[in-house]
C-alpha cells in the first residue's frame, strides 16, 4: 500500500539512486520547468525518470512499484492529511471571443479518459438541470484546452490551468458550482525515502510560490 509522505528537513547527503515519478498532466508546464529540472541539476547522481498523464491510475502504479512517488488528484470536501499537496478550485472556462447565454445547451468538451474527471462536468450538469451538448472529446488535457481556448466549446479546468485566451464563466453562465480539487503525493513503501522525501519537499515548495502569485 502507498505510504504517505512526510515534507522533511532538507537532505544534507548527496542523493544517488534511481526513482520513477507520475505527474499529472496539467501540471506539466509548472512541474517540469520548475521542480524536476531543478531536482535534476541538483542531483545529477539521481537517475529520475517521469511519467505523465491521468493521475487515476498512479495509486495502482505505486502500489505495484511501477512508481515511487506520484501526485494524485481527488474531490474532496475536506482536504486532510500530511500529504495533502494543495487544494485548488475546478471553474468552468470557454474562451475570451465566446459569450455563454444563461439559457442555451452548454457547448461541452470532454477529457475523456473513464476517471471521475471526465465524468464531472455532464453529472454537474444534469444534476442542476441545464442542457448541453458534447462538441469535444479527447484524452488529452492539452487539447481540451485548445479546445476551450479557440472557442469550440466549454470545460472544466482546475483554477490555475486557465490560460491567456480563456477565461472563467461568470454568474451570467448559469452554471452550477464544482468541487475543489486536491492534490496529494504518494509514496511507495519500496521508494527510496531520502530522494523522494525531497521531491516531495520541491514540489510543495513551487505550489506554495506558485500560489503566491495568483
Amino acid at each position: 500500500r502507498p505510504r504517505l509522505v512526510r515534507h522533511g528537513a532538507a537532505i544534507d547527503a548527496p542523493l544517488r539512486g534511481r526513482i520513477a515519478v507520475g505527474i499529472p498532466d496539467h501540471y506539466d508546464d509548472m512541474v517540469f520547468e520548475t521542480v524536476l529540472a531543478d531536482f535534476c541539476r541538483t542531483y545529477p547522481e539521481v537517475d529520475l525518470t517521469v511519467t505523465s498523464g491521468c493521475s487515476s491510475g498512479f495509486a495502482r502504479a505505486v502500489a505495484a512499484g511501477k512508481l515511487d512517488l506520484a501526485v494524485i488528484s481527488e474531490p474532496t470536501p475536506d482536504a486532510a492529511g500530511d500529504n495533502v499537496l494543495e487544494t485548488e478550485p475546478t471553474i468552468w472556462a470557454q474562451s475570451e471571443r465566446v459569450y455563454l447565454g444563461p439559457d442555451a445547451p452548454v457547448p461541452l468538451a470532454i477529457l475523456d479518459r473513464g476517471c471521475w474527471w471526465s465524468g464531472l462536468p455532464c453529472t454537474a450538469l444534469n444534476d442542476y438541470g441545464r442542457d448541453y451538448v458534447v462538441k469535444f472529446r479527447s484524452t488529452s488535457f492539452s487539447n481540451l484546452r485548445c479546445a476551450i481556448r479557440s472557442g469550440l466549446a466549454v470545460g472544466v479546468l482546475p483554477a490555475r490551468a486557465v490560460q491567456p485566451g480563456m477565461q472563467i464563466v461568470g454568474a451570467s453562465g448559469n452554471l452550477p458550482c464544482l468541487p475543489t480539487l486536491t492534490r496529494r503525493v504518494i509514496v511507495s513503501q519500496k521508494a527510496p525515502q531520502d530522494i523522494a522525501g525531497e521531491i516531495a519537499k520541491k514540489l510543495k515548495d513551487s505550489v506554495q510560490r506558485s500560489a503566491g502569485t495568483l
